[in-house]
C-alpha cells in the first residue's frame, strides 16, 4: 500500500513540478523576446555611437577647454610686441616750499658789466641775496605715458614660438582624448554585444537543460533512469536559469555604460522591465586583410600623440634655452611722457611732454642666466630620453597587441569548432540519454560544453576588438577603426 502511495506521489507531483518549471522558462523566453522587440525600437550603429559620444562627451569638451587655454596664453605672450600704454598721478605734500635764492651782486654783475654807471649802485647792496619760490608745498600730477619695446634679445621671438607649441600640445592632447573616449566606447559598444550574446547562449543552455529534465521525469517514471540522475538535470536547469538571469542583470549593466558614454539616460539593472532604449546594429567582425604588424608600427612611431606631444615639448625646452641666453643682451625700448593735469608745477621746472629711449642691461645678476640656460639644457635631454623610451615601449605594445588579435582570431577558429563537436555531442547524448545509454550528467556536461564554446566564441572577438582599437589608438588614429568595419573581406559575426 506505502509502495503505491509513493508511485501516485512522484507520478503526480513531478509533472506539477515540470510545469512549474517549464512556466518559468517560457516566461524568461517571452520577457527576452519582448526585450529584443524592444530593441528594435532605436537601432544604433557604431557610427552613430561615435557622433553622439564627441557631441556629449564631457572629457573632450574638457580637453577643448585647453585648446582655447593655450590660445589665450599664446596671446598673453604676443602681448609684448606691442605698445605699453598707462596713466600715473601723485600728490605730494612737502614739508616747505621750494625755493631757489641768490646773490644780488652776482644777479647784477653781468648788468653792472654792460652798464658802468651803475657798478656803484650795485656795491652800495652789499651781500643781500633775494629768494624765489619754485614749488609749493602741495603738488599733484597726472601723467600718461606709452612704453614700446623694440629689441628684446629675441624673447617676444622665442616666446611666440612657445606660444605656438602650447597650441600644437593642446590640440594633440585633445586628439589623445578622443582616441582614449573611442577605446571606451569600443569597450562598451562590444561589451553590450558580447553580454547579448551570453543571453543567447545561456537562454539555449536553459532551454536544453530544461528538455532534459522533462525527458528526465518522464524515464524516471518508467524506471529508465533513478531519481539521481533526474535530480541532475533538474540541478542543471536551474542552474541554468539562474546564468540567464545574470546573463540579463550583466547586459543592462553594459548597457548603462554604453548610455553614458553617448549622453543617454540609463536604466535600472534591478528592475524587472526588460525593455531596453536601444539594439546595436554593428556586428562583431573580423578582419582576414590586414597588413602586418611593422606597418602598425611604423604608423605609430609617426603619428602616437603621446610622442608628438613630448617633441612639442622639447621644442618648448630649446626656446627657453634660447631666452635664458638672450639674457645677455640690452632690452631697448621708446618712451613717451605727456602731463595731462597737474597742480603747482610750473611747466618751465617740470616740461609736460617727454620722448625719448631707453636700454637696460643687466651686466651681472648672481649667474642667473647661466643657471636658466643649464636648467632648459637638462630639461631638453631629458625630453629627449623619455621621447625615446616612451617610442620603444609603443614599439612593444603594437606588437603585442597585434599578436594579441592573431591569437584571438586562431582562437575563434578552434572555439568554432569546438562549437560544432559540442553540438554533435549534445546531440548523441540527448538520443542515447533517451534510450538510456548515457546518464544525465553527460547530457549536462555537453550542454556546458556547448554554451562554453558559444561564449568563448562572442568573448574571442571582443578581445579582438579591443585589441585592433587599442593599437590604432597607439597609432594615433581611431577613426580607422570604423574604416576597418567596412572592409569587404571581414568575418561578421
Amino acid at each position: 500500500m506505502n509502495k503505491k502511495k509513493s508511485t501516485l506521489y512522484y507520478s503526480y507531483n513531478y509533472p506539477i513540478a515540470m510545469r512549474f518549471h517549464l512556466f518559468i522558462l517560457s516566461a524568461i523566453a517571452v520577457l527576452f523576446a519582448t526585450a529584443t522587440q524592444a530593441y528594435a525600437q532605436e537601432e544604433l550603429s557604431f557610427g552613430n555611437a561615435l557622433e553622439m559620444m564627441r557631441e556629449k562627451s564631457r572629457h573632450i569638451e574638457i580637453a577643448q577647454k585647453g585648446v582655447e587655454i593655450a590660445t589665450a596664453q599664446k596671446q598673453r605672450l604676443n602681448s609684448t610686441w606691442y605698445p605699453h600704454i598707462g596713466a600715473a598721478g601723485a600728490y605730494m605734500n612737502l614739508s616747505e616750499e621750494v625755493r631757489v635764492e641768490e646773490n644780488i651782486a652776482d644777479i647784477a654783475q653781468p648788468l653792472a658789466q654792460a652798464i658802468p654807471q651803475l657798478e656803484s649802485i650795485i656795491s652800495l647792496l652789499g651781500p643781500s641775496s633775494i629768494s624765489f619760490p619754485l614749488l609749493d608745498k602741495d603738488v599733484a600730477t597726472i601723467d600718461g605715458t606709452i612704453v614700446w619695446p623694440l629689441f628684446t634679445g629675441g624673447k617676444r621671438i622665442f616666446a611666440n614660438r612657445i606660444g605656438k607649441s602650447l597650441i600644437n600640445s593642446a590640440s594633440l592632447q585633445r586628439e589623445m582624448t578622443l582616441d582614449l573616449q573611442s577605446v571606451r566606447l569600443v569597450e562598451r559598444y562590444y561589451a553590450v554585444k558580447l553580454t547579448a550574446q551570453n543571453i543567447d547562449a545561456n537562454q539555449k543552455a536553459a532551454q536544453a537543460n530544461g528538455a532534459l529534465y522533462k525527458n528526465a521525469l518522464k524515464l524516471m517514471e518508467n524506471g529508465v533512469i533513478n531519481k539521481a540522475q533526474m535530480l541532475v538535470a533538474k540541478m542543471a536547469y536551474e542552474e541554468s536559469e539562474l546564468n540567464l538571469q545574470s546573463s540579463i542583470r550583466g547586459h543592462k549593466t553594459a548597457m548603462n555604460a554604453l548610455l553614458s558614454i553617448i549622453g543617454m539616460d540609463t536604466i535600472s539593472v534591478s528592475d524587472s522591465c526588460t525593455t531596453l532604449p536601444i539594439t546595436l546594429s554593428s556586428p562583431f567582425f573580423i578582419c582576414n586583410d590586414m597588413p602586418d604588424a611593422e606597418h602598425f608600427v611604423a604608423m605609430a612611431l609617426e603619428n602616437n600623440h603621446q610622442t608628438k606631444i613630448m617633441e612639442q615639448q622639447i621644442l618648448m625646452a630649446k626656446e627657453n634655452k634660447k631666452i635664458a641666453k638672450s639674457g645677455y643682451l640690452p632690452d631697448i625700448s621708446l618712451f613717451a611722457r605727456q602731463n595731462i593735469w597737474s597742480a603747482n608745477i610750473p611747466s618751465n621746472l617740470l616740461p609736460r611732454r617727454m620722448v625719448g629711449a631707453a636700454f637696460v642691461w643687466n651686466i651681472f645678476d648672481g649667474l642667473d642666466r647661466e643657471n636658466n640656460i643649464r636648467t632648459a639644457s637638462l630639461q631638453q635631454q631629458s625630453l629627449t630620453l623619455a621621447k625615446e623610451e616612451a617610442s620603444s615601449e609603443i614599439a612593444i605594445a603594437v606588437r603585442d597587441l597585434y599578436s594579441s588579435m592573431e591569437d584571438a582570431k586562431e582562437s575563434l577558429k578552434t572555439i568554432e569548432t569546438a562549437i560544432s563537436l559540442a553540438s554533435e555531442l549534445v546531440k548523441i547524448r540527448e538520443k542515447s540519454f533517451r534510450e538510456g545509454m548515457a546518464t544525465a550528467q553527460e547530457v549536462v556536461e555537453a550542454n556546458a560544453l556547448l554554451a562554453k564554446g558559444r561564449t568563448g566564441a562572442a568573448l574571442a572577438c571582443y578581445q579582438y576588438e579591443l585589441a585592433l582599437v587599442n593599437m590604432i589608438a597607439l597609432c594615433g588614429n581611431t577613426g580607422l577603426f570604423a574604416s576597418m568595419m567596412a572592409l569587404p573581406g571581414n568575418t561578421l559575426r
